[in-house]
């Protein structure tokens, strides 16, 4: 497995576990979806720096 690989998998489990975590603390939804959406963005960038 290369490299970028790995990382995009480590990436995409963080995001699940971050959702997952969200979700358990649903009464504060608004403001930790935001914070989920900027972090989204940031895999994004992250992503397109490393293609």
């Amino acid at each position: 497995m290369e490299e970028h690989q790995i990382v995009l998998i480590i990436i995409i489990a963080v995001t699940i576990l971050m959702s997952l975590i969200i979700i358990c603390f649903s009464n504060n939804t608004l403001e930790l979806n935001v914070e989920l959406n900027v972090f989204k963005a940031k895999i994004k960038i992250e992503i397109k720096k490393r293609n």
